[in-house]
């Protein structure tokens, strides 16, 4: 699959495609924060304000969610988090991401040694500066899912363990490779889509027409932050099928090999590719004409078993 992603503008936001706000930005590194996704972790908080949110299976059936954010000084609380596995790593490093999570598993931290540009992982184990505990809730759930975060703390955190949060400006590039001008519209009809992660893990996406976002459901209920109320919605779609491969360390996602996925947007789908050629190589994607194209805005990216393929379900 030949493609180059293409460079990121000043002013741009690399993970939507979107022009910054005034205020916003700032040439800083995204930022990605492992969220626990379990029912007892629920509700989340700072969902919503994610550009990216990948979603994938753990150890257990349970999946977790990787959190990714244009400018980690405006997050408001956001949390629970939780562990860092490689598969996540693998998707922020392309992104030239800053990461935070409460640990780290083996193969992530063999990442970050490998490939990461300065110093971009913040431990909540031991730089416990960029985390705090919600007693209140410690007083109902475990305290594993209790650790949150915000802005104020996050740039703290930075300055405090000498983190390189601004971006390069010659070779910051896109998170996908967006349309330039309008939409890309999609022939197929897709207002609501299932994916089964695991016996314990459904998400249903449902797209509503009056506000043109899918919004994302499991546990039978729409998924809220706690912050706004609100469900968790997305512009854009893609859900990934690849083999899952698992360790003594983690249960993981397999990248190298490539795969099958469908892309929707705008109550609309397409069957697509996908690739991911290394380690610190972003996810590429191509439909049927080799088109590359994803519309700009907010992400869900889901990466599913493809034994589970066959719950996989697209209703019109």
């Amino acid at each position: 699959m030949a493609q180059e992603l293409e460079l990121c503008a000043t002013n741009t936001s690399c993970l939507t495609g979107l022009a910054f706000k005034n205020g916003e930005g700032k040439n800083l590194r995204p930022m990605a924060i492992a969220v626990d996704n379990v029912r007892a972790a629920l509700p989340q908080r700072g969902l919503s304000g994610a550009q990216i949110v990948y979603e994938a299976l753990q150890s257990g059936g349970v999946t977790r969610l990787l959190a990714v954010y244009d400018d980690y000084s405006l997050l408001p609380e956001t949390g629970p988090v939780t562990q860092m596995s490689g598969q996540f790593m693998r998707l922020a490093l392309p992104l030239d991401s800053l990461c935070l999570s409460t640990d780290i598993t083996t193969s992530a931290d063999a990442l970050v040694t490998e490939y990461a540009r300065g110093n971009m992982y913040i431990n909540g184990s031991f730089e416990t500066s960029a985390l705090a505990l919600d007693s209140d809730r410690n007083a109902a759930t475990d305290i594993s899912r209790c650790w949150f975060t915000n802005g104020a703390l996050l740039s703290m955190a930075a300055e405090q363990y000498e983190l390189e949060p601004l971006s390069d400006e010659n070779t910051r590039k896109m998170a996908f490779n967006f349309v330039k001008k309008g939409e890309r519209l999609l022939d197929e009809d897709a207002r609501r889509v299932k994916i089964r992660f695991s016996g314990y893990t459904n998400t249903v996406l449902e797209y509503s027409p009056i506000r043109k976002k899918y919004y994302k459901s499991q546990f039978d209920a729409f998924q809220l932050d706690e912050n706004t109320n609100g469900a968790l919605s997305f512009d854009n779609v893609l859900v990934l099928f690849g083999d899952i491969i698992s360790s003594d360390d983690e249960t993981a996602f397999d990248f190298a090999a490539g795969g099958d996925g469908y892309y929707f947007y705008g109550g609309k789908y397409e069957p697509v590719t996908w690739s991911k050629n290394s380690d610190d190589a972003p996810l590429l994607f191509q439909n049927k004409d080799g088109a590359a194209l994803i519309n700009k805005g907010t992400t869900y990216v889901a990466l599913v078993d493809k034994t589970k393929q066959e719950h996989f379900k697209i209703s019109a």
